[in-house]
């Protein structure tokens, strides 16, 4: 069971009023979580790199260098080491979540986005959890975004990889205009 390290402490006949709800319910999940986070555990990783994109074909794990939008559990990403990775700090339900954003396109054709657990950086290693389809834009003042959003149940210490294949021709991620971003947040357990 986890420790009480960062949840407020109250004393006895402590009333609970809805200014102090949400700090009750994040000390709850934090116990429900079995971590040493404060709250759900959950993390934002941030990529702001442009890949090359090959017509019809998977690149390896998309990298997420840059600092994290947000991280209640410095376990779950690190910027330098796998950081083609979020982890999971303890087994649960998780809501997993990722943006990715490509150069325009001349014609409607489509980007697919993959999410998959324990792959060790190959699309083809370890168990599909999720995949999304999305056309690119064709509109050069709109962004071309590809998402997938998925709810998988994870054991503690199993991690996710984001990977991408576009049918378009000479395309690529571009996370500087808007930042590539995946995330994950522990539900329940």
């Amino acid at each position: 069971m986890a420790a009480f390290t960062s949840p407020s402490t109250r004393s006895s006949g402590y009333k609970v009023t809805a200014a102090n709800w949400n700090e009750l319910v994040n000390d709850l999940i934090y116990l429900g979580s079995n971590t040493s986070s404060a709250g759900r555990p959950a993390v934002m990783a941030k990529s702001n790199a442009t890949t090359a994109l090959t017509q019809d074909t998977w690149i390896g794990a998309v990298a997420f260098a840059q600092t994290d939008e947000y991280s209640t559990d410095s376990s779950m990403h690190s910027t330098s080491t796998n950081n083609t990775r979020i982890i999971a700090p303890a087994a649960g339900l998780y809501l997993v979540t990722c943006e990715m954003y490509a150069s325009d396109h001349s014609a409607v054709e489509t980007l697919h986005v993959q999410i998959r657990k324990n792959a060790a950086g190959s699309v083809s290693g370890g168990t599909f959890i999720a995949q999304q389809s999305n056309a690119f834009s064709s509109n050069g003042s709109v962004l071309t975004a590809g998402g997938c959003q998925t709810l998988t149940r994870l054991s503690a210490n199993d991690y996710l990889e984001v990977f991408v294949l576009s049918e378009a021709n000479g395309e690529s991620l571009s996370g500087t205009t808007q930042s590539h971003r995946f995330g994950m947040i522990w539900q329940t357990s």
